[in-house]
């Protein structure tokens, strides 16, 4: 998209302003909404569970800070905007490496209602 809209950047920069108002806010996410979901459709993604919804707002969370990075990116070729969305990418790909941390701490943190259950219990 970054490329084939490069001709075009004052129109997205003006698109994005106009989809920002608060009158037009519900377009604006129906665009992004059938954006990803056919991002995804196209790569096969068959997901009918919590998946569905968790990469479609990563992907709207990705395309949306890098469009916004872009439309100020004055490098040549989008060089620092291909770069800014180098690392939104990595750092999506860390969320599974954070959700193993976050599940094996949650293991060891003591269920709260059984403690209650055994104060009531005295």
């Amino acid at each position: 998209r970054l490329v084939a809209l490069s001709p075009h950047r004052e129109t997205v920069r003006r698109t994005l302003s106009f989809l920002s108002l608060p009158s037009n806010f519900s377009i604006g996410i129906r665009g992004m909404y059938k954006t990803v979901d056919l991002i995804w459709y196209a790569v096969g993604d068959k997901s009918a569970d919590f998946n569905f919804y968790t990469k479609r707002a990563l992907l709207a969370g990705v395309i949306s800070a890098t469009s916004l990075f872009w439309i100020n990116d004055e490098s040549e070729d989008s060089a620092d905007s291909w770069q800014f969305l180098d690392r939104r990418i990595a750092d999506v790909l860390k969320i599974p490496v954070l959700q193993s941390r976050l599940q094996r701490f949650a293991c060891r943190v003591p269920d709260p209602f059984k403690i209650l259950r055994t104060l009531r219990a005295r």
